[in-house]
């Protein structure tokens, strides 16, 4: 397909599943949103467009989004701070428990709101497989619908470049995805670039660790269990490390977590254990 014609079929999807009331817009101020923004404008439909403040964003993004669409709106966390809940939450965030993603991203609009979103078979194999243009989404309870579906990355960039569209200042400079910064489902290597770049928000991230340390170790769950972290590592650090390396959790597997000496307090992990995480 030509742009001409992903243009063409991303306002023909954004037309044809318009509701009576508008759209619930999701909009995160990376490039895919900006996208959207567009079509959504092309296609002539009623949107109201919401950014979910998870606090933890780039400075760049969010001066970005506050310049240049100021007719967001903002949706404060219901949870306060995400740093902060990861203290009463007692876990740290994990690719495989991504609690912060329900509870700050993935906020539910009214039960008779289509969402409109950016999400792109060519983003990886299981957007893909799981998403089309328009998604009956089974825990949301709602559609969605999703006129970028087809695009290609080499392709949104084409023609935002060639329409002059202003997108975040941190693409320029390296990053090929915005979003949280200290996010688990980044690379170890992301995060930790991420970190060198905004100290501040890596400073915040580990006294988090160490206030969660603090509160949880040595308690135990409502079923009576050990808290999980301090039932395989003998300090914080050991739980920062791993934290920070991405890897599985090593009371399953511990060959997967070189980088550490886990020492287990228990001869064998038991199911109960791992299913907190």
């Amino acid at each position: 397909m030509t742009i001409d014609d992903l243009i063409r079929e991303s306002v023909e999807v954004i037309r044809r599943y318009e509701p009576p009331s508008g759209y619930f817009g999701c909009f995160s101020g990376g490039k895919d949103s900006v996208l959207l923004y567009r079509m959504a404008a092309l296609a002539g439909v009623r949107v109201r467009w919401h950014y979910h403040n998870t606090t933890i964003d780039p400075p760049e993004l969010v001066y970005f989004l506050r310049k240049h669409y100021p007719d967001v709106i903002w949706q404060r966390p219901r949870y306060g701070p995400l740093l902060h809940r990861v203290v009463t939450k007692r876990l740290l965030p994990t690719r495989r428990f991504r609690w912060c993603c329900d509870e700050y991203k993935e906020v539910s609009c009214r039960r008779d709101s289509v969402m409109l979103m950016g999400i792109r078979a060519d983003e990886s194999k299981a957007r893909a497989a799981n998403w089309k243009h328009h998604t009956w989404h089974k825990r949301r309870r709602r559609w969605i619908v999703n006129p970028l579906y087809n695009w290609a990355t080499d392709e949104l960039w084409q023609y935002l470049d060639a329409e002059g569209i202003a997108t975040c200042s941190l693409y320029r400079q390296g990053f090929t995805r915005l979003g949280c910064v200290g996010c688990p489902l980044a690379s170890p290597k992301q995060r930790r670039m991420e970190f060198d770049r905004w100290p501040g928000f890596a400073k915040a991230w580990r006294f988090a660790s160490k206030r969660l340390w603090e509160r949880a170790c040595g308690t135990t769950t409502s079923s009576g269990m050990e808290w999980g972290p301090s039932a395989v590592f003998e300090s914080e650090d050991e739980y920062w490390e791993w934290w920070l390396s991405g890897t599985s959790w090593p009371g399953r597997d511990k060959k997967k977590f070189p980088q550490s000496s886990v020492r287990r307090r228990h001869p064998k992990p038991t199911l109960q254990i791992y299913r907190l995480f």
